[in-house]
C-alpha cells in the first residue's frame, strides 16, 4: 500500500490542494491518533490560503498533545497569515519553547517584521547567523526571513543557496504564502525551474 502521507505531499506541492486534502483524509482515517498526519491534515489548506481552515485543522491537532510542537509551529504560521499577530507570537512562543527548532526562531522573525518590529526580526536574523556557525541552520529560513524585511536581493541569494543545499524546506516553494513577495521576480522563477517546480 503507497503511503497517504507521500501522495499528499505529492500532490500539495503541485499545487492539487483537493488531492491532497482527500489523501490525508485517507491517512488520518488509517491512523486517528498519530499526531503528526493530523497537523499534516492542515498542510494543504494552509498552502491553499484556506487560513481559517487551515487554523481548525492545527488546532485540533494541538489539542490532541499541547507539547507537540510541530502543531504551535504551523498554527502559529497560519495565524501569521490571517494577520493575527499575538495569536501568531503565542502559538510560535509555545513551539519554540518545546522545541527550541531554528525554523521556529525563523518564523517568529518573520512574524516580528511583518508586524513593524524590526529590531525583533533582526535580533531573529542574528541568532540564526549564529547558529549557523555551530550547527545547520537552513538556508531557506533566512531566505523568508529577507523576505519580510523587505530584502529581496538577500532573500533570493538565500533561496538560492537553499537550492544550493538542497533544503527540504524547498519542497514548499511553490505554495509557501511566506515566499509570495518574491513571486514576480524572475530569479524567483529560475530557481524554481532549477528545482524541478
Amino acid at each position: 500500500m503507497v503511503n497517504p502521507n507521500l501522495n499528499a505531499y505529492v500532490a500539495l506541492c503541485g499545487r492539487r490542494f483537493d488531492e491532497a486534502i482527500n489523501q490525508l483524509q485517507a491517512a488520518q482515517t488509517l491512523d486517528p491518533l498519530s499526531l503528526i498526519t493530523n497537523t499534516v491534515a492542515g498542510y494543504p489548506y494552509y498552502y491553499a490560503r484556506r487560513f481559517d481552515e487551515a487554523i481548525e485543522s492545527f488546532r485540533s491537532a494541538s489539542q490532541m498533545d499541547p507539547n507537540f510542537s510541530m502543531a504551535h509551529f504551523r498554527l502559529g504560521l497560519a495565524y501569521e497569515q490571517k494577520g493575527m499577530f499575538d495569536d501568531a507570537l503565542k502559538e510560535l512562543q509555545a513551539s519554540l519553547q518545546i522545541s527550541g527548532d531554528r525554523d521556529v526562531v525563523a518564523a517568529l522573525g518573520h512574524v516580528n517584521a511583518l508586524m513593524g518590529n524590526k529590531t525583533e526580526a533582526f535580533a531573529a536574523l542574528d541568532e540564526l547567523t549564529h547558529l549557523s556557525k555551530q550547527r545547520y541552520v537552513p538556508a531557506y529560513d533566512l531566505a523568508i526571513l529577507y523576505g519580510a524585511l523587505d530584502k529581496r536581493d538577500e532573500a533570493l541569494n538565500w533561496l538560492e543557496r537553499a537550492s544550493a543545499e538542497r533544503s527540504y524546506w524547498l519542497i514548499y516553494a511553490n505554495v509557501d504564502p511566506r515566499l509570495d513577495p518574491l513571486r514576480r521576480d524572475p530569479r524567483f522563477a529560475e530557481i524554481l525551474a532549477g528545482i524541478g517546480l
